[in-house]
Formats: C-alpha cells, sequence, structure tokens
C-alpha cells in the first residue's frame, strides 16, 4: 500500500498512520458557528424536562427489537453478535431490559457504548495499493444498536 508521500507501508503500523493521515485530510472538523446553537446550547441546560419521561421499555419490547436484528451483520469490538442475542435465555432478555430502564432512569449512557472499531473495506474497482480506494465503516456494540432501536419507538 502507498502511503501519502508515495513510500510503501508493509507493516500493520506503517499502513494504520497511512490510513489515519488519509481519513484526517478527508474528514475535517466542521469549525462554523451558527447562530443557534447557544440557543440549543440553553435549552439542553434548563433544570426542568421539556416533555414527559420516557416510558420503561418491557422485556416483550426488548425481545421484539432483538429479533429484528440481522445476524449476519459484523460485531463490534465486543464481539458480541445478533446471533448470540437471539440465543438468549428469558431471563437474559430480563437483565438486558433492566440494563435499558436504568440507562433511562439514571440518563447515563454506557462511554464505552460510544466507542465504534473502524474498518477499512475496499471501494470496487479501485486499486489497492492506494489509500483513497477504502472507505471506512464504523462497527458499534450491538447492545447500543438495540438501545437505540428501543428509544426511537
Amino acid at each position: 500500500m502507498r502511503t501519502s508521500n508515495v513510500s510503501w507501508a508493509k507493516q500493520d503500523i506503517e499502513k494504520a498512520t497511512a490510513f489515519g493521515e488519509h481519513l484526517r485530510q478527508v474528514f475535517t472538523p466542521l469549525s462554523s458557528f451558527h447562530p443557534h446553537d447557544l440557543e440549543i446550547s440553553d435549552s439542553l441546560d434548563v433544570p426542568c424536562p421539556m416533555s414527559l419521561p420516557i416510558t420503561p421499555f418491557s422485556p416483550v419490547e426488548v425481545s421484539a427489537a432483538i429479533a429484528c436484528l440481522n445476524v449476519r451483520k459484523a460485531p463490534g469490538y465486543d464481539l458480541i453478535s445478533g446471533k448470540v442475542l437471539h440465543e438468549l435465555p428469558p431471563a437474559g432478555v430480563i437483565l438486558l431490559t433492566t440494563l435499558y430502564n436504568s440507562i433511562l432512569h439514571l440518563s447515563y449512557y454506557p462511554l464505552l457504548w460510544k466507542f465504534a472499531q473502524i474498518v477499512m473495506v475496499p471501494k470496487p474497482g479501485k486499486p489497492a495499493h492506494d489509500v483513497a480506494s477504502y472507505r471506512p465503516i464504523s462497527l458499534l456494540p450491538i447492545l447500543s444498536k438495540v438501545f437505540e432501536k428501543l428509544l426511537l419507538k
């Protein structure tokens, strides 16, 4: 694989550095300030909730969200797959329901669920030796995806 300075990256660390440099150049942070940013920030800091609290999830809802998972999707860094969740016994679903309801009750989203594993996938028909011929895919933990589905309902 060629790096940005046209040298060859042979070791894994060199390849990772080449991908990191390429992604840093392609994905720049949004630096513009929007006038509504302060208004939004102020509304989020209000001590009173703007709506009623979310009703707790039931084990039936959690089971339904798990049933909708695609078992062929790649797992996140924790290696928990959709197939593992499909195989959970009823007691496991109840424990997951308790975990999700505790997240709602405490208003605390687990920090580790915010981390993704980035995998570089080659674009079809592009030269494999060029770092620009790859696209990043973020693999999030499956438990966070189930929680997001429940929260959206």
